[in-house]
């Protein structure tokens, strides 16, 4: 059975990294992809948590922006099932 995706992509980044991060969503638009990418599909004021859960579930493919930054990032271990 075929899943319908909201997502083509989910892109996890630590904000450290967000212009690097734009240039790699900016190219994925121009194909046409659509992109998960927090600071542009987040509302803010609001718990994320519950938002960034439901769009992974909805993401065909999740890309990891790995950089120091991202690595030292709260939460990045449990991400890449490190402990």
């Amino acid at each position: 059975m075929y899943k319908q995706f909201k997502y083509h992509v989910f892109i996890s980044y630590s904000h450290h990294d967000s212009n690097k991060v734009r240039v790699i969503h900016e190219t994925m638009l121009d194909h046409k992809l659509q992109v998960f990418l927090s600071e542009r599909n987040l509302s803010t004021g609001r718990e994320f948590a519950p938002e960034i859960i439901a769009a992974l579930a909805q993401s065909q493919h999740l890309v990891i922006y790995c950089s120091t930054s991202s690595l030292c990032a709260p939460g990045m271990g449990n991400l890449l099932g490190v402990p």
